[in-house]
């Protein structure tokens, strides 16, 4: 009870190299008490529990083997009450660079979680927080499977009840030399569906699913680059689509640009430079089924802009197979049927059948004269 500034039990080995327990508490039969109690109270101002360690092995400073079936905790840290401000754990390495801070080792046929986190807080701190100050070339999260067949998931997030949170966010800052995201894959397929990105959206979704946006600095790298190397069977971009589209808006593919174009610079650039077959084409439109409207086109063309022309061919022959109506003016600088060349200044028209309409040649108003062939 009186004041005490030595140590009320001073445990000390001094010369002789001993090998025996400082202290050894077997409990036997005594199933109800504990092996040790230490109470605190009071504002402390020293460790409840202190080790000093200055020695050198490969011995541990704690080791707890349990080989009974134990249904309690190993270690077991309980706030109740009042409201602490401390770590449960803490754990600083120091200079300990060449060992874990924490290591775990599972075997066997496990039927728990490893590590498992119950948070019922209404905290605005995180579950994990990691900041790395230092420069650091390993991972800091580092998930690789060796030999076992594993089926499970590397990482799963189900956000379930978090409606306004993202999943995953990423923040990214400052003069990067590295991608953002990097995927290295070497797998191949072991079915129909073993993609490496797959999205499968089955709610009702009126936003986008995947949403680019370029912000407030000029970049001038490319939103997406497809380079499809030595894939030379696949497409570049494959879309398979049903819809029933909107009303001024492109059902499959929609293209708002407001941007005024730079001398040589295309809103939509297809340059093949490679030798099609008789049945290729750069491009190809074809609408092959269904009845369709009056007025529906495989494409049209509505150029309403100054000196923009709907349409040019600067170089190959322009074939047409179907029947060629023209309702506005036709102006021509050379006219060809196949037996007889017209020049501009030319007045008749040989074709096999009649033509009716204007004719302007040169930009003036010009009536042709019909010439029948038998």
């Amino acid at each position: 009870t009186g004041l005490l500034n030595s140590n009320l039990i001073n445990l000390e080995f001094a010369t002789a190299a001993s090998d025996g327990e400082a202290i050894s508490i077997v409990m036997g039969t005594n199933l109800a008490g504990s092996a040790l109690v230490i109470t605190g109270t009071g504002t402390r101002t020293d460790d409840l529990i202190k080790i000093d360690d200055d020695s050198t092995g490969n011995s541990h400073i704690f080791d707890i083997n349990i080989t009974g079936i134990y249904t309690g905790n190993v270690l077991d840290i309980v706030y109740s009450t009042a409201a602490a401000s401390g770590d449960a754990i803490h754990v600083d390495m120091g200079t300990a660079v060449a060992g874990s801070a924490i290591v775990l080792d599972a075997a066997g046929t496990r039927t728990d979680d490893l590590i498992k986190i119950d948070d019922t807080s209404t905290s605005n701190s995180h579950v994990f927080d990691i900041n790395l100050s230092g420069v650091s070339t390993g991972n800091v999260l580092d998930i690789v499977y060796s030999t076992g067949a594993a089926t499970g998931h590397a990482i799963h997030i189900d956000t379930a009840t978090n409606l306004a949170g993202n999943a995953f966010l990423l923040d990214a800052a400052g003069v990067r030399t590295a991608p953002l995201i990097y995927i290295a894959n070497t797998a191949t397929d072991g079915g129909t569906d073993d993609h490496v990105i797959f999205i499968n959206q089955t709610g009702l979704l009126d936003s986008n699913l995947i949403q680019l946006t370029y912000a407030t600095a000029a970049s001038t790298g490319n939103a997406l680059h497809i380079a499809m190397g030595t894939n030379l069977a696949g497409s570049g971009i494959q879309m398979t689509t049903a819809g029933t589209g909107t009303s001024g808006e492109g059902c499959a593919i929609d293209i708002s640009h407001t941007g005024d174009l730079a001398a040589g610079a295309n809103v939509v650039d297809i340059i093949s430079t490679g030798s099609p077959s008789a049945t290729s084409h750069t491009l190809s439109v074809q609408q092959t089924t269904g009845a369709g409207s009056a007025g529906a086109y495989a494409v049209y063309i509505n150029a309403t802009g100054a000196n923009v022309e709907a349409l040019k061919v600067d170089a190959g022959t322009v074939t047409f197979d179907e029947t060629l109506t023209v309702t506005g003016q036709l102006t021509y600088s050379t006219l060809h049927d196949g037996t007889t060349l017209l020049a501009a200044t030319s007045t008749e028209i040989n074709r096999v059948t009649d033509v009716s309409g204007r004719l302007a040649a040169g930009g003036s108003a010009l009536t042709g004269t019909i010439a029948h062939e038998s």
